[in-house]
């Protein structure tokens, strides 16, 4: 029988829910062994703390850094959906399991997934959309999902200078600002355009060319009648340019698979432990998020935003948790993972399904 590896993901996640959910008692007596080792070993290093101060300062700060692995992920942008991995980091919970996180932003999702398969970097933090494009390519590397990281696409639709309540039938003939062909907002957005018997640039003019850093101020100049935004962008034009969210770019009774954390075939069964040991930090993140305020999120996580105001990232994250945008585990969801594949095969995106063993 042929094994597709790139949704290999089982025997980690399943691992992840004897963590949290169901501890048996072997995986019990494990950890009050190991946090009995831990007592017996901080007893002694502060032994010789106090016996030997100075040398024993040296000794203590070198033990840490060699304990935690140094284990690299990218991004190929910031992202309010990734906030589960920006807590973790700040919060320690990587460290907790070992870990030392070097986060890296690259230049392209096409660079950050060629850095992956040449082992330039270990883990990519994106959308599957891009491991989709990648597997339709002859002999392409397989991919491993190791966790998910969002459920919604984080997108929205935002009209402008409009009172009325919005129906789909109101894109007819309006020029909306959306992005390049591939991007999953824009896949999502033809999608549902074309469940609503509209076709895309036939009924409904769609501008392409810009780059997403320069979509909020074409917006604002005036260009478009609507505009497809993620958070804390659509926060700030709809303060800006007087609009108002007209629709989620998502399915409203299905959720898919929208942001993933991958990593090869080689590295998964190179180093279990750590992708383990990674997965157990994120879910720590995630379960953080889900169970604190959106005050107490801004806190912690507005670092990673510094150029963003408090309260636009407060209404930010407070939409985000209602819309239900970051999942409750990292346990990858086979049933959304599947309808965004069939989507993207309606779509012409991808010419064939890639199926998975449990």
């Amino acid at each position: 029988m042929h094994y597709n590896f790139q949704y290999d993901f089982s025997h980690i996640n399943n691992q992840v829910l004897n963590v949290y959910l169901v501890l048996d008692n072997n995986t019990l007596g494990r950890n009050i062994m190991q946090n009995s080792i831990h007592r017996i070993t901080l007893f002694f290093l502060l032994l010789l703390l106090i016996i030997f101060p100075a040398c024993g300062k040296n000794r203590i700060d070198t033990d840490r850094n060699t304990d935690l692995t140094e284990l690299k992920i990218t991004q190929t942008h910031e992202s309010l959906l990734y906030l589960p991995l920006y807590l973790a980091i700040d919060l320690d919970f990587f460290k907790e399991e070992g870990l030392s996180i070097l986060l890296e932003t690259s230049a392209s999702k096409e660079k950050a997934l060629q850095n992956l398969l040449a082992a330039n970097t270990s883990l990519l933090i994106g959308s599957p959309v891009s491991a989709f494009y990648h597997l339709q390519q002859e002999n392409a590397e397989h991919l491993v999902f190791l966790a998910q990281a969002a459920s919604k696409s984080g997108y929205y639709l935002l009209a402008r200078n409009s009172t009325t309540p919005f129906s789909w039938q109101d894109l007819k003939g309006k020029n909306v600002i959306g992005h390049t062909t591939g991007e999953l907002s824009q896949i999502i957005f033809e999608y549902l355009l074309r469940k609503n018997n509209l076709q895309p640039i036939l009924n409904v003019h769609i501008i392409q060319n810009l780059p997403l850093h320069l979509v909020e101020g074409a917006f604002l100049s005036g260009t478009g009648h609507y505009v497809l935004a993620t958070e804390p962008q659509a926060s700030l034009i709809e303060k800006k340019a007087n609009s108002h969210v007209a629709a989620v770019i998502d399915l409203s009774s299905e959720n898919i698979v929208t942001e993933v954390i991958m990593t090869t075939p080689e590295f998964r069964d190179n180093n279990p432990l750590i992708c383990q040991s990674f997965v157990n930090g994120y879910q720590k993140g995630l379960t953080w998020l889900n169970e604190h305020s959106p005050e107490e999120i801004v806190d912690a996580g507005k670092k990673f935003f510094p150029t963003e105001n408090d309260l636009v990232l407060l209404r930010a994250i407070s939409r985000y948790k209602t819309m239900g945008c970051w999942p409750f585990s990292t346990n990858i969801d086979s049933q959304g993972l599947q309808k965004l594949q069939d989507i993207m095969l309606e779509s012409k995106e991808i010419n064939s399904l890639y199926l998975f063993e449990k």
